[in-house]
């Protein structure tokens, strides 16, 4: 089937996490999370404000971006730069295990709350979406 590039509205991951209720059995979290889209200008200068955290807390100096400016991350938590980013998350259920959970801030507040496990792989989920799938040998 020939690919034919259209504008999509999303950049998606497949979030997969297990945890244990509190018997001690294990429960799987899957769901898909859809974030802001990125130029590949704008993710190129996120990763390299990351990296240029990372780099000064090592004391290291920063790098410069493609055009010559010194990217700097904004001083935020993982859980508020997953709330900048996420904009949506297909397969999270309520309550009644029927609908779907609308997304919004506050839900995903309350989520993170019960399921902090999920901090971590939410906010890698951003960078995964914007790298694609990876291909199998």
């Amino acid at each position: 089937m020939a690919f034919i590039p259209a504008k999509r509205i999303f950049a998606t991951c497949p979030i997969g996490v297990s945890v244990y209720n509190d018997d001690g059995k294990k429960i799987d979290i899957n769901f898909i999370a859809q974030y802001r889209r990125y130029k590949k200008t704008e993710i190129d200068t996120l990763s390299d404000a990351l990296h240029n955290k990372f780099r000064i807390l090592r004391g290291e100096d920063p790098i410069k971006g493609s055009d010559g400016t010194t990217p700097t991350w904004a001083d935020v938590t993982d859980v508020e730069f997953i709330k900048a980013n996420l904009r949506g998350w297909p397969g999270i259920k309520d309550d009644t295990g029927k609908a779907d959970l609308p997304y919004s801030e506050q839900a995903l507040e309350d989520f993170l709350d019960d399921f902090p496990e999920l901090v971590g792989p939410l906010f890698n989920g951003l960078w995964e979406a914007h790298r694609g799938a990876q291909q199998k040998n």
